[in-house]
């Protein structure tokens, strides 16, 4: 699948699993997404399916993938553990090699439970960090380079959730992060993708990166969020 050379963004509308098969085998640099927060075991399996293997097979051998996952409690107040369990299907299931994580220390949705409006669930630790998970094919030969930072990044990113003041359909995640992700992990011209592409954060600042020269294509199967997504893309 080529990208206009008018053009430096291709969005796909649909399903994730469905659309990454009209994206060739080994053309993509680097993944980057951030799946909504998982609720259930059906949405874990699905997230885990596309991500381990649907994207395993677009990635090029020198490629990375981060993914952005936050945790979430169930009906009975218990944290579930979803990003821990997420990576370790992904090392065990669809053998992927986890490089690293980073811990993004930042307030995240509002994981309190309410009734009628009264918060029912205030008795523990404020859930105030996610997770960002870096998958490659192998321990040695994908792309890496440390060169905008002075030396090798911690796994600790603390800067705080911002919006995006210009664009209608603002984001409160973090822009500088996937900017970092993409200079550890993305050569100069890369392709970036994102399965979950959402108000299209990754390609926003993909596309902000001109010295880079990044290509940018997002999936989302929301048609609004296509519309919309779209003419924030634009602007970038």
């Amino acid at each position: 699948m080529k990208i206009e050379e008018e053009s430096k963004f291709k969005i796909l509308e649909g399903d994730a699993y469905k659309r990454l098969n009209d994206i060739p085998s080994g053309t993509v640099d680097c993944i980057f997404t951030s799946p909504d927060p998982i609720r259930v075991y059906a949405e874990f399996l699905s997230i885990s399916l596309i991500l381990g293997l649907a994207c395993r097979r677009i990635l090029k051998p020198t490629g990375s993938m981060w993914v952005h996952m936050e945790d979430a409690f169930n009906e009975r107040g218990s944290l579930m553990r979803w990003p821990a369990k997420f990576s370790m299907e992904m090392i065990s299931e669809y053998d992927w090699i986890l490089r690293g994580e980073r811990i993004w220390h930042a307030p995240v949705r509002d994981q309190n439970f309410y009734n009628e409006g009264r918060v029912i669930d205030n008795n523990r630790l404020i859930l105030d960090h996610s997770y960002c998970f870096h998958f490659t094919n192998a321990r040695y030969g994908y792309y890496n380079s440390f060169d905008d930072f002075g030396g090798q990044p911690c796994s600790i990113f603390t800067e705080k959730q911002r919006t995006l003041g210009p664009d209608e359909y603002a984001t409160a995640f973090s822009m500088e992060l996937v900017k970092q992700c993409l200079l550890m992990s993305c050569p100069q011209g890369g392709k970036v993708m994102d399965p979950f592409m959402g108000s299209g954060t990754t390609g926003a600042v993909a596309l902000a990166m001109k010295d880079r020269e990044y290509t940018f294509i997002g999936i989302e199967k929301d048609e609004r969020k296509v519309f919309a997504t779209t003419e924030r893309l634009k602007k970038w």
